[in-house]
């Protein structure tokens, strides 16, 4: 509330007030008044069409040539780290560079984007659900592939005997928090191995990831588009070169008639097309 209250210029119990009056035109509670403050299923349901409505705001201002307003065009958008770190950046740096939008990038993981969208917090998403949400569009981005990669210093502390079902189970790798399933997916279905039985570190940090296996201090499954340049360099190594996790990634997007939005999503499905794996 104090930050709502800065941002708008106004008390904190006038921020109480707003809130309360538009709660009783819509009839329903939006807001559960816990610390921190929480959307109910009809406040997401109004943040979402706000956002919308801005969005068509835009495009009316835009189609009428309003000379009025000024600065950038901002959207938010849901991404997973390791798109972030890799070909998400090459996607954006031409839109940045017009200084015509801002972007506000929410981090989760891949999996878990597409709640960030379902609950009205952003206006597109990269994840790996096919399915659109009602009123959206899906667009296939490609494949991001995924390798299991250690040092040869690692690899000859804890792998002389091979990566085994065995050796696995003492080596310590690394998660990027606690909804990343994507390294226990892969030792399930290529070693037999069930979570409880691998050794892990929890570093919320693509680049945690690098110093983990640079440093000789573990092995981790990270994406080809990140492990190149050390694998070609000899200073990491693919543990299985044959046993790689390909993992599809889709653009989710409200569909509205908006030309800027239409731009920034075409942008970003041509850059991830372009750089992933189709």
């Amino acid at each position: 509330m104090n930050f709502v209250a800065r941002h708008l210029h106004i008390t904190q119990s006038a921020v109480s007030q707003r809130i309360r009056h538009l709660e009783e035109y819509v009839g329903q509670t939006l807001i559960v008044r816990t610390t921190p403050l929480r959307l109910t299923e009809a406040g997401f349901k109004v943040l979402q069409h706000v956002q919308k409505l801005e969005l068509l705001e835009n495009q009316l201002e835009r189609d009428l040539n309003f000379e009025h307003k000024s600065g950038p065009i901002n959207f938010t958008i849901g991404v997973n780290a390791d798109s972030l770190s890799t070909w998400f950046w090459q996607a954006l740096e031409p839109l940045l560079k017009t200084y015509h939008y801002t972007f506000d990038l929410v981090k989760a993981d891949q999996d878990q984007t597409i709640n960030l969208m379902k609950q009205g917090l952003t206006q597109a998403v990269v994840t790996t659900h096919p399915t659109p949400l009602q009123g959206a569009k899906s667009v296939y981005l490609g494949k991001m592939i995924y390798l299991l990669v250690a040092s040869p210093a690692f690899i000859e502390q804890f792998f002389q005997k091979g990566v085994t079902k065995q050796t696995l189970k003492v080596a310590p790798t690394a998660i990027y928090d606690r909804d990343d399933d994507l390294t226990f997916d892969f030792m399930e279905k290529y070693f037999d191995i069930s979570q409880e039985h691998v050794p892990y570190h929890t570093f919320p940090s693509v680049e945690s990831f690098e110093r983990l296996v640079l440093a000789d201090a573990g092995y981790a499954l990270i994406p080809e588009l990140q492990a190149a340049r050390y694998l070609a360099s000899g200073e990491l190594i693919s543990l299985a070169p044959e046993k790689t996790m390909p993992v599809p990634f889709y653009l989710h997007h409200w569909q509205l008639n908006n030309d800027e939005l239409n731009h920034v999503i075409e942008t970003i499905t041509h850059a991830g097309r372009r750089l992933l794996i189709s």
